[in-house]
């Protein structure tokens, strides 16, 4: 969990959900980011499915299944509690998080759980899903960025991704990252057709691509609307 200096009034507060075998500091290039845009960033860690449990049982289908199951419940848990923690004098959160600026966000399972949260409870109200596996058939209703990478081995097809994106509501964009795998999206890049430099941009490359569309203000959005090469954008923002 991070946090930043709070301003004068409170501030909002995302939920970062890591992917199966993850670790709450597996992107570091993020998330102190969005605590210096005065967030607070929340990364909870998922008991048996984390790279600490061990490889390969925390890939197990049996800590899969569980992980589903228990994801959104975390989240939905440290949610209540940081709210708690903002209604309580005591705590060094007092008075730091608006309820109605809460978001979430997630990598790979964790965009998943993003999926699934952001149906099931009404408090988020945005969300951000970094080559998320996708599933069944989810319609996200609250704005949202879909990002992923061209050659993402790990949630292929990526059309599942891009369907989804067709089902949402506005406002929302997508996208897409030639030449980046799935590891795009986290400090650590393992060898593989999706971490395989210069085939694939390498870590800086694809940070330096994310973080350019987690964007929050819209005055600079001629920046943001000019696409860097190898970069696909599609957005629809008839909602905004």
């Amino acid at each position: 969990m991070r946090r930043s200096t709070f301003p004068k009034r409170p501030t909002r507060c995302s939920c970062s959900r890591t992917g199966s075998c993850g670790f709450p500091l597996q992107s570091s290039f993020l998330t102190p980011l969005l605590a210096s845009y005065g967030y607070v960033v929340a990364a909870p860690p998922h008991p048996g499915n984390t790279i600490f449990d061990g490889i390969p049982a925390c890939a197990a289908n049996a800590a899969l299944v569980a992980s589903f199951q228990e994801r959104p419940n975390d989240i939905i848990f440290v949610t209540d509690q940081l709210l708690a923690a903002t209604a309580d004098s005591s705590s060094p959160f007092f008075g730091g998080i608006d309820p109605q600026r809460i978001g979430m966000s997630g990598h790979s399972f964790g965009g998943l759980t993003t999926y699934l949260v952001t149906q099931l409870d009404a408090r988020y109200r945005v969300a951000v899903l970094l080559a998320p596996a996708v599933p069944g058939m989810p319609t996200v209703t609250v704005p949202s960025l879909s990002m992923f990478g061209q050659v993402d081995t790990y949630v292929d097809p990526l059309d599942r991704i891009r369907n989804a994106y067709l089902r949402s509501s506005s406002p929302k964009l997508k996208v897409e990252i030639a030449h980046a795998g799935h590891f795009a999206f986290s400090d650590g890049c393992f060898p593989s057709p999706d971490c395989n430099p210069p085939t694939t941009l390498t870590q800086p490359e694809s940070h330096a691509i994310v973080l350019r569309y987690l964007k929050g203000d819209t005055r600079f959005d001629p920046f943001f609307d000019v696409v860097p090469p190898g970069v696909v954008v599609d957005q629809d923002r008839s909602g905004s």
